[in-house]
């Protein structure tokens, strides 16, 4: 479990970071992305940094994936 959290907050680090490394080089940001994720407790943590980063970048269409491993 301490395994799993340390491993999401990892990555919610790396995501934000770049996120904002793309807010830092263009205004009006657009176009896609897919994210995939390989378990559902991934998403939990994820959901808080896609709903900033919905918020921050709305014209960006993100798609989600996972995959059950």
């Amino acid at each position: 479990g301490l395994a799993m959290v340390d491993g999401a907050r990892s990555i919610e680090n790396a995501v934000e970071i770049a996120f904002r490394r793309v807010a830092d080089t263009q205004e009006m940001v657009s176009g896609s992305f897919k994210l995939g994720t390989g378990t559902a407790p991934l998403m939990f943590f994820l959901a808080s940094v896609l709903n900033r980063f919905r918020s921050r970048f709305p014209r960006v269409e993100v798609k989600v994936i996972t995959a059950l491993g």
